[in-house]
């Protein structure tokens, strides 16, 4: 069963999710992919908390933990990418 907290998770994300997507068109830094990859993930893994408590519990829960895992990596490559692209902002 789903709790009310992963509910309201998921419809954050899903009304933050055009947002963030018409923020990120303005980018020119080559992560913008790997943040659209970022949010897409995490749109699985919470899609994926949901859905693990009405089928299929033990392939829902490695989808959400390998989503979360993945997300994480995501981030951080695209802090990386950022980082080193050309304008970025260095002390």
């Amino acid at each position: 069963m789903a709790q009310p907290n992963e509910v309201v998770d998921l419809a954050v994300a899903l009304f933050l999710t055009p947002v963030i997507v018409s923020g990120v068109r303005g980018f020119v830094s080559p992560a913008r992919t790997l943040i659209l990859a970022f949010v897409g993930c995490l749109l699985v893994a919470l899609s994926a908390t949901i859905a693990e408590g009405y089928l299929l519990y033990g392939l829902f829960n490695t989808l959400e933990h390998a989503m979360y895992a993945i997300a994480g990596l995501l981030a951080a490559a695209a802090l990386v990418v950022a980082w080193r692209s050309p304008g970025a902002w260095r002390e």
